[in-house]
């Protein structure tokens, strides 16, 4: 075994994957903008009144890594996943888990007006609609959307959005809406003027909420509800108008019997030491984790099995040289050589002076046969190597010891 080669492989196996988890860092960092939405921020932006608000029957914590270690909750009919606000996209390993989580019974509770939720909303056929929703309804200004006279079996009351987006559904149901006299700002320039185009900012009521299956009761799948307006949660506007009272109950309504609530921080920046272990074991867990574990086993053991057969057997040897050994000192004394060996000889012998002069195969075939007899500068060897057979009188003897050792001159 080569010591060497083995140790030059498995050094660029190691420089790979030290490339791959910082590019895949930088990127994470790279998609996260300067909204919060964190709740371990107490400020104006934070969720830390969320976050507080709950108790009693209910347990609360949170996850900083990635929301793949929801697939070890031993009770996930009991569990309530909360992401609001999440500040990149989630991965396909991560909506994998939480489709699975949902299935196995979690409840989920999502709130965003950017879109980013679509990649996990989608799979329960929900979609956050990018632009602004306006309505005439607004509390002192048009930012601050106003949704009166609301009165489901799980809440009562009205609430006070703040830049709130809207949301198209192709299953469950709408729960709350605006009013007729509002209007989605499409393309950005706060003025309504496009009414006839694909963008759609005819006035008419939008779903600010959905949710995929109203049954509480159900076991054998959970139940999701998603928002398009995550800042209603935040410190600065959860104690408005009732806005705390949907947050609590929106709560009991998915976990009516109480149980653990998850709120999802690996979507957030995080400071101090729990942003330093979010940082450092996040990629590391999303590596281990369910698809991505298969993955990452199946590809170290391939490239292991490679790396120990190319370690093992040698390169095969060069054309030049197999061919060569076939006809060398050995055969000199017994040739035995038939009709084909010659033919494939010449072949050799003619690649082998192609090489010698560094041309290409196009290049080599164009010559003529004044040019390629003086690049041979042996008449021996250049008819053998025009006619591609042993002239009268020629010993094979001589030929092969010719071809076994010419060099260009």
């Amino acid at each position: 075994m080569n010591i060497d080669r083995s140790r030059r492989i498995w050094m660029l196996i190691f420089i790979c994957l030290l490339c791959l988890l910082v590019a895949s860092e930088v990127i994470s960092l790279m998609m996260r903008d300067d909204t919060d939405l964190s709740v371990e921020e107490e400020g104006r932006t934070g969720l830390s009144k969320a976050f507080t608000s709950l108790g009693g029957d209910h347990t609360v914590s949170k996850v900083l890594t990635s929301p793949a270690l929801l697939l070890e909750e031993e009770d996930p009919s009991r569990t309530l996943f909360i992401s609001i606000g999440p500040q990149r996209e989630y991965t396909a390993t991560e909506v994998h888990t939480l489709d699975k989580f949902y299935r196995r019974g979690g409840k989920l509770l999502l709130a965003d007006d950017t879109g980013r939720i679509n990649s996990l909303s989608g799979r329960f056929d929900i979609t956050i609609i990018p632009g602004q929703l306006y309505d005439e309804t607004f509390e002192g200004h048009p930012d601050l959307v106003k949704i009166d006279d609301i009165d489901l079996d799980l809440f009562t009351g009205f609430l006070l959005l703040n830049r709130p987006s809207s949301l198209i559904f192709s299953s469950g149901q709408g729960i709350i809406r605006s009013s007729p006299a509002s209007w989605v700002d499409r393309n950005g320039n706060g003025v309504m003027d496009n009414l006839t185009s694909a963008q759609g900012e005819a006035p008419g009521p939008r779903y600010i909420a959905a949710i995929t299956d109203p049954d509480p009761s159900s076991t054998e799948q959970g139940n999701v509800v998603v928002l398009s307006d995550p800042s209603i949660f935040m410190n600065d506007m959860i104690d408005r108008a009732d806005n705390m009272d949907l947050f609590l109950s929106l709560v009991r309504f998915l976990l009516p019997d109480g149980g653990k609530v998850v709120f999802d921080e690996s979507v957030h920046s995080t400071t101090g030491i729990p942003g330093l272990v979010q940082r450092g074991s996040s990629i590391p867990l999303l590596l281990i984790t369910d698809v991505n574990l298969k993955i990452v086993v199946g590809t170290f053991i391939t490239i292991t099995l490679f790396a120990f057969a190319y370690l093992q057997e040698p390169p095969a040897v060069h054309r030049h040289v197999s061919v060569l050994d076939r006809t060398g000192v050995a055969e000199i004394v017994d040739p035995g050589l038939y009709d084909g060996d010659i033919t494939e000889m010449r072949k050799v012998f003619l690649d082998r002076v192609r090489v010698a002069y560094g041309m290409s195969s196009e290049a080599f075939s164009g010559l003529t046969w004044d040019e390629l007899g003086s690049m041979i500068d042996n008449d021996t060897l250049y008819d053998f190597a025009r006619s591609g057979s042993l002239k009268k009188g020629i010993d094979l003897n001589n030929i092969i010891v010719g071809v076994s050792t010419w060099a260009r001159a």
